[in-house]
């Protein structure tokens, strides 16, 4: 029995990962990777996040009330530390969810 193995090898010029796939295949086969996929830029009104919405909407209310001053008696301040926890949140249950994802490489 031959085991195969792959291994991600960085990205493309496109931003795409690149797979080493070991022992090199005899032929053409069709290959299921797990990935994530990043949402591409908004260049429509109707582009959709693929996120988690809370961070983007508690850091547009800091960014808000750091402007207009008002918020009902919360401080920017206290928004923008809401904010910053809420993304932290997001990025810990992502990275918990996706460990090789959390691999930089320069």
């Amino acid at each position: 029995m031959v085991h195969h193995s792959s291994t991600f090898n960085g990205v493309d010029a496109n931003g795409d990962n690149a797979v080493d796939v070991y022992p090199k295949p005899s032929g053409v086969f069709q290959l299921r990777f797990n990935v994530v996929l990043r949402t591409s830029d908004f260049t429509q009104d109707t582009d959709n996040m693929a996120i988690p919405s809370s961070a983007v909407v508690q850091l547009a209310t800091a960014l808000g009330a750091r402007e207009r001053g008002e918020t009902g008696g919360t401080s920017a301040a206290e928004l923008f530390g809401l904010a910053d926890r809420t993304l932290a949140d997001a990025i810990a249950i992502d990275a918990s969810q996706h460990p090789e994802e959390t691999i930089w490489y320069s």
